[in-house]
């Protein structure tokens, strides 16, 4: 038990900031704006072909309004927990990042328990505490959005768990069909997940030998995980389809230089990440390493790295299965988030969560047996494996620190990066959300120097503008940008009625009716058509606004503002 209060304490004090942080990053659009889960009538439609599970109004707002069903993919265990979340705390991110840090915890006392089968009791202990604090696993415990790495940790885990005790200990179905439900949730949690038999299939051709009493049925035993893999490749091509996996790909850059090096250039930049603890950083959205400057370099030491890792195994394979089993863990893994796959955020410390626990694993089993080689007393040897815990615990906590707001997550993006449009993005949607219009401009201009050609930054650019001209000029280049990006035909049409100019106000106005039903098109447009006497056009919207409209609230404001607006022959700023 010893061990295991250790791993916890350890994990809750350096996450201890979590529960006092805001919603962050994604977080601020998928709860902070999202009214989706909000209602528990709406948990039906998670498993719904059609289902967006942020509101249409939002996804407007950010540029995405075709994306269905869990963003990028269908994922209804983490949507799930977001129902839980919403019933328990409210609005209040607390619960929810309390929920992350919880999920994280058990992780690593599972983690202290899988790789206790294979190493040795000490080196168990070492893996999990550098899994529990290395820096790299900050993004998916700090980020609620990011829940799906953590969930498919806990069930692939427990699904490894009560595998291993199926084919080594108590042979039967019980331990077996555990193994496989649990496997069952991971998938849907996180398709990533989905290409664990590859690691059941390494354990039994690498460790059953040596763990197994009798010679099981390997074929037989990874079946049914086949089956349970290919219905979900089915669920998620064919009955929710996910090209947002895609469009987001094109959307955020364009196919990068040197595709195939730029990949193993990866496995260098997650592999210092891995390594060099004080140099861990929040990564910015949408990033790739730069592979341009210093190609040459670049390209031989991801080929190094490559050639590295085949020798490495062909070593393991013949004098050390377990260290071979657990760099098949970490390999395996990391296959889908390589960059063979186009994501739409290419890099980030999450896609590590899993890869991660074969690389600790790895990492304290050598290192371990390379200490004791040294001539170093007992006192000496735990004073460095506590020294290097303390390390990645005191990064990670300044790294919990940052992502406290969207302004201290963008800030700390910009010192490491300064150089990436997409920081001074974040930053100025977040002092534009607050109130905070000069400031906004600032950043938002500062995004739009470096190169940036993201229509939300011209619309957030043109919103917090200070005259007339400037937003004008702002929201056209967001429509040149992306003609089906409803929010800057809103709030030209909002600029150009309260400015007085009814007529071309109707203009843009209705465009962004006819692409999208929302509270802010119809408010707008209906008070446009009421002031240029189109009161039976104005009242044909209303009744389609009515239809479309979830929130009563919404359709009796538009109802009492139709009303009205004969009466005042004055247009209403009623926000976007």
């Amino acid at each position: 038990m010893k061990p295991i209060c250790f791993l916890i304490l350890l994990t809750v004090l350096t996450f201890c900031l979590v529960p006092g942080n805001d919603f962050a990053g994604d977080d601020e659009l998928i709860f902070g704006q999202n009214p989706f889960y909000s209602s528990g009538s709406n948990f039906s439609r998670i498993f719904c072909r059609d289902a967006a599970l942020i509101d249409p109004a939002v996804f407007s707002r950010h540029n995405q309004a075709d994306i269905g069903t869990g963003l990028i993919a269908f994922r209804p265990v983490q949507a799930a927990t977001y129902f839980i979340d919403r019933g328990l705390w409210g609005a209040n991110p607390a619960g929810y990042h309390a929920a992350n840090l919880i999920l994280h915890t058990v992780n690593v006392v599972l983690i202290y328990g899988v790789l206790g089968l294979f190493l040795s009791p000490g080196a168990a202990v070492f893996a999990a505490a550098l899994f529990a604090a290395h820096p790299v696993v900050v993004d998916p415990v700090a980020n609620i959005s990011s829940r799906a790495d953590l969930l498919a940790g806990l069930f692939i885990l427990i699904s490894f768990w009560c595998f291993e005790r199926s084919v080594t200990r108590r042979p039967g179905w019980g331990w077996g069909s555990l193994a496989l439900l649990s496997y069952f949730f991971a998938v849907f949690s996180k398709e990533s997940a989905g290409i664990y038999p590859l690691v059941i299939a390494a354990f039994f051709w690498l460790c059953r030998r040596e763990k197994a009493a009798a010679p099981p049925r390997p074929g037989l035993r990874i079946l049914p995980y086949g089956v349970i893999g290919s219905f979900y490749l089915f669920v998620y091509f064919a009955v929710f389809p996910t090209q947002a996996l895609f469009r987001g790909a094109s959307d955020a850059a364009t196919v990068p230089a040197h595709p195939v090096w730029l990949n193993l250039w990866r496995v260098v930049f997650y592999l210092k990440e891995i390594i060099w603890l004080p140099g861990v950083n929040i990564l910015p959205p949408f990033y790739n390493p730069d592979i341009t400057s210093g190609f040459v370099g670049k390209a031989c030491a991801g080929l190094a790295v490559l050639a590295g890792a085949v020798w490495g195994f062909w070593y393991f394979y013949r004098r050390d299965k377990t260290s071979a089993f657990l760099l098949c863990w970490a390999s395996v893994f990391y296959l889908p988030v390589s960059g063979i796959i186009a994501l739409a955020n290419p890099t980030a410390h999450r896609f590590l969560y899993l890869s991660l626990i074969g690389a600790v694993g790895l990492l304290a089993r050598h290192f371990l047996n390379w200490l004791e080689r040294r001539p170093l007393g007992l006192f000496t040897r735990k004073l460095i494996l506590i020294a290097i815990i303390a390390v990645c615990a005191s990064r990670s906590f300044d790294l919990t620190r940052q992502w406290h707001d969207d302004i201290s997550l963008s800030t700390a993006v910009i010192r490491s990066f300064p150089d990436h449009p997409k920081a001074y993005a974040v930053l100025g949607d977040a002092y534009f959300r607050q109130g905070k219009y000069a400031a906004a401009r600032l950043a938002l201009e500062q995004s739009v120097r470096l190169g940036s050609k993201d229509p939300r930054v011209f619309y957030d650019l043109g919103m917090s503008a200070a005259n007339f001209a400037v937003s004008k000029t702002a929201f056209q280049t967001a429509i040149e940008l992306d003609k089906e990006y409803v929010s800057p035909y809103i709030g030209l049409g909002r600029l150009y009625l309260l400015q007085g100019d009814y007529s071309r106000a109707v203009i843009f106005l209705r465009q962004a009716y006819v692409k999208e039903v929302t509270y802010a098109s119809c408010g707008y447009y209906i008070q446009a058509l009421v002031l240029i006497g189109q009161n039976s056009t104005a009242e044909q919207v209303l009744r389609q606004a009515g239809r479309v409209l979830s929130d009563p609230g919404q359709r009796l404001s538009l109802q009492k503002l139709f009303i009205d607006m004969p009466q005042q022959r004055k247009p209403r700023d009623i926000g976007i």
